[in-house]
């Protein structure tokens, strides 16, 4: 009976660790601890940040449907006792979560697609706190026909808690000192506190990392850039024409638009570009060239080809489709690095693509 268990154990851990033989993985982590790596699971997304809502702290970016206590902690926001006590859960779970993934033991992390197994360091450090939508002083100046935060926006959905003052708590318990500010609170530029949070930050030399529309150009933002102290910004254009962009964003001000981008990036910033496919809207060829020219001139460090999430689980057509073949043929010819959100896109979709462009 004791063999058969060993046997099993063994098993499990050649299968979650991809088969690789146990020699392999000794021999890989001796020359991993030399620089304080081992290989185990991991995710990249959890282990060095934490995200932070206007009622709860996250360990995990996923809409879990399970184990839900064991990721979220929820808080008080008129209460710093409260909020401290939702950070030490945090702590407490993350380094639990951790002990269980270097054992190889099977943890709420498990079935996770975004689980990896490489080399991954031997202890963890929050580098990122990131702020998503939810805050009560959240806006935007865009309203994106895909965007599922718009009801936020709008406040037909009641939100509490202020970023600023959120911020200021956690100052009590981590040294901001080149720690990543991760924004996505709608379009961070157009808050009213914007300068004020950024003045703050400065001040504490933390770095910044934006997901903005980049509709409004903001002097204190490139005072980071010209000290590369902006990770990146990542901007969603979804077209290559004033007309689409229009229509997309409910705003006309595509030009303005390509115009900051390309201040901000001819000074060293690092730009993430993101096209997401619209049916019967930007599926293209105008719109295609024209956002791959964008790409090209603004040095992209990451050019991403994503789906509408609100209709996945409709087929796309086939123009659609051919026309996504053809955004990453012509994306593969750029300098940046091609990302493909698979994951927003219908499962059959994304195979008639991959077979279209033959990647696994």
């Amino acid at each position: 009976m004791i063999r058969k268990k060993i046997a099993l154990f063994k098993h499990f851990i050649l299968k979650s660790i991809g088969l690789k033989k146990l020699s392999q993985i000794n021999e890989m982590n001796n020359k991993n601890v030399l620089e304080g790596k081992i290989y185990r699971n991991g995710c990249s997304l959890f282990e060095g940040t934490l995200i932070i809502n206007s009622k709860r702290v996250q360990l995990c970016c996923q809409p879990l449907t399970d184990n839900k206590d064991f990721f979220f902690y929820y808080y008080d926001n008129k209460s710093d006792e409260s909020f401290y006590s939702a950070i030490q859960q945090y702590k407490k779970n993350r380094d639990k979560l951790y002990e269980m993934w270097v054992k190889m033991e099977k943890n709420p992390c498990s079935n996770c697609s975004y689980m990896i197994e490489d080399s991954l360091p031997t202890n963890l450090n929050i580098r990122t706190i990131h702020f998503p939508t939810g805050f009560d002083d959240s806006s935007c100046n865009f309203r994106c026909i895909y965007c599922n935060a718009i009801p936020v926006l709008d406040k037909k959905i009641k939100t509490v808690g202020n970023l600023f003052e959120t911020i200021v708590k956690l100052s009590k318990d981590f040294d901001f000192k080149g720690m990543i500010f991760s924004f996505s609170t709608g379009e961070f530029v157009a808050r009213n506190d914007a300068n004020k949070i950024l003045d703050y930050l400065y001040e504490k030399g933390a770095l910044i990392s934006l997901t903005s529309n980049s509709s409004i150009y903001k002097k204190r933002l490139m005072d980071f850039i010209k000290e590369n102290r902006v990770t990146g910004i990542n901007t969603s254009l979804d077209a290559g024409t004033r007309e689409t962009f229009a229509k997309v964003k409910g705003v006309d001000c595509f030009n303005k638009v390509v115009e900051n981008i390309l201040k901000y990036s001819n000074e060293g910033c690092l730009y993430d570009l993101k096209y997401i496919i619209l049916e019967g809207i930007n599926d293209n060829i105008e719109d295609i060239n024209g956002f791959v020219e964008i790409v090209k001139k603004a040095n992209t460090r990451n050019a991403t080809i994503s789906a509408n999430q609100q209709v996945k689980n409709k087929r796309l057509s086939e123009n659609t489709i051919n026309m996504t073949t053809l955004l990453y043929k012509k994306l593969k010819e750029t300098n940046a690095n091609l990302l493909f959100s698979s994951n927003d896109f219908n499962r059959e979709d994304m195979k008639e693509i991959r077979e279209k462009i033959n990647i696994n």
